[in-house]
């Protein structure tokens, strides 16, 4: 699992990004104060994703073809359905109360 948060729009660099933190090993100095081994790494075999524009770039596919794995993408709309409405709701009924 790997993440990468900033306010840049989405791009397939920043998937990268996201892809780069899930491939490495987390180690992080004493000054960051986190207390908890984040022990989930390595390069996956398969990448799942959804359609969108940003996973469907030839960056994209060249990175999984230099790390060995497999991109797969979500053709239909309708395969998502039980994955984005969770999301969906905790984006209106949590994040309202902060902005």
């Amino acid at each position: 699992m790997g993440i990468n948060l900033g306010f840049d729009d989405p791009s397939s660099q920043i998937v990268a990004l996201a892809l780069r933190h899930a491939i490495l090993p987390k180690q992080y100095g004493s000054e960051y104060g986190l207390h908890e081994e984040w022990g989930t790494y390595g390069k996956p075999e398969h990448f799942y994703t959804d359609g969108g524009k940003d996973f469907r770039s030839n960056h994209l596919q060249q990175i999984g073809v230099q790390l060995g794995f497999v991109c797969h993408l979500r053709n239909r709309p309708s395969e998502g359905g039980i994955v984005e409405r969770p999301f969906g709701t905790f984006n209106t009924d949590f994040f309202i109360f902060f902005f």
